[in-house]
């Protein structure tokens, strides 16, 4: 049985295969010979072909910087038909020590046997799933995303495999700890800025009070709303110290506090109730536009405080409502109401009245004043956009 490449009459070279045998006499000497003479080149030439595609994949897998494995079902385990050197370094084994084993023979090999654990689970999560993935790291600190795969060869229906491919995510890993380093940076300084706000805009409202005490009784009153609207402004900065979003406040928690703090200082508090309706929870409000927001809110309260409850009990009502690209923001006491000057759009001598219209321009606010049970406040936002 001999293969030799043998010259055909149109002076090409191809391969044969020669096959024969010799008769004997009863003497032991040949007397017939025959044999056959096949032409072998073309599968002489497929097998090259195989042997050089399989000599470049392996070339291919071992020059990757991502890790190769093919596992086939062996005897209620897995077999590893192949891999390559970064799959060795993942599991800490010679990469020719596991070839052909199973993976429990593989494993007094590998010197990182939880990642072989790892391997194992994600093969068992693998069973009713096409693909699943997980990120491990070797004894070198390198992170890798591993991902498994089945694999049908179409040619033998019943031979199956599972693709394993590990790709370095180190680098991603580093820049996803620098980022998380960086963010938790920028929030420690934000909040200590919002802080170190809040705190200086109660010094300020401090010291008003201060010179407030020492002034004559008729001026007490202008710095006790001049303090009230600096503690508007502290407020803002404390909400977002306390909380994770620093461009966004959320309106019924700013409006719940506000009106405690305006009320609780207010001669008048004692006899007011109040309440907040609507959709209290969802409403956020840019920093640009809460600042002027808050110190309009903070004069209407302080106005009704001052004048709707000055010889009586009395009831503050706060409505939120929120429909696409318009916000709604409703403030009703049942006191006596606005002067009729004020209503008929005359210029008002009020600095609260000035105030709360300058602070609705600024907030971009259309803003409606009437009276209905009392006095009624009502601002319409016609872009709710954070960013606007």
């Amino acid at each position: 049985n001999i293969e030799f490449l043998g010259q055909g009459q149109d002076g090409t070279y191809r391969w044969f295969n020669s096959r024969g045998q010799t008769q004997r006499d009863s003497a032991g000497n040949p007397h017939i010979m025959s044999g056959i003479l096949s032409d072998i080149h073309e599968s002489k030439m497929l097998a090259e072909d195989l042997r050089w595609q399989q000599q470049a994949m392996e070339s291919l897998s071992e020059a990757s910087a991502n890790g190769l494995m093919l596992l086939q079902p062996h005897s209620g385990d897995w077999q590893i038909q192949f891999c390559n050197p970064e799959i060795g370094q993942i599991l800490k084994a010679a990469r020719n020590s596991l070839l052909g084993l199973t993976l429990q023979e593989a494993e007094p090999h590998c010197e990182d046997s939880e990642n072989l654990l790892t391997l194992r689970g994600m093969l068992g999560e693998l069973a009713d799933e096409t693909a699943t993935s997980e990120n491990l790291r070797d004894y070198h600190g390198c992170w890798w995303k591993m991902t498994l795969k089945h694999w049908q060869n179409e040619k033998v229906s019943d031979t199956s495999y599972v693709v394993v491919t590990a790709t370095d995510i180190s680098d991603l890993k580093q820049t996803e700890e620098n980022l998380a380093r960086l963010l938790a940076d920028r929030t420690s300084l934000f909040n200590e800025i919002h802080h170190r706000v809040k705190n200086n805009l109660q010094v300020i409202s401090s010291l008003i009070d201060i010179q407030g005490r020492q002034s004559e009784p008729a001026e007490r009153a202008r710095y006790e709303e001049l303090s009230q609207r600096v503690r508007a402004m502290s407020l803002i900065h404390e909400l977002l110290y306390q909380q994770e979003e620093y461009s966004e406040i959320p309106l019924k928690t700013y409006m719940e506090q506000l009106i405690q703090l305006v009320v609780r200082s207010s001669e008048t508090g004692e006899r007011v109730e109040w309440s907040i309706s609507g959709e209290t929870g969802k409403i956020r409000i840019p920093l640009q536009r809460m600042v002027p927001l808050g110190l309009l809110l903070c004069e209407v309260i302080t106005n009704a405080c001052k004048y709707a409850f000055a010889n009586r009990r009395g009831r503050l009502e706060v409505s939120l409502e929120q429909r696409p690209g318009q916000l709604r923001i409703k403030v009703c006491d049942d006191g006596p109401g606005f002067p009729e000057a004020v209503l008929a759009g005359q210029t008002s001598t009020s600095l609260g009245i000035n105030l709360i219209q300058g602070f609705a321009r600024q907030a971009r606010f259309d803003l409606t004043l009437e009276n209905a049970t009392g006095a009624s406040v009502t601002l319409v936002s016609q872009n709710t956009d954070s960013n606007q």
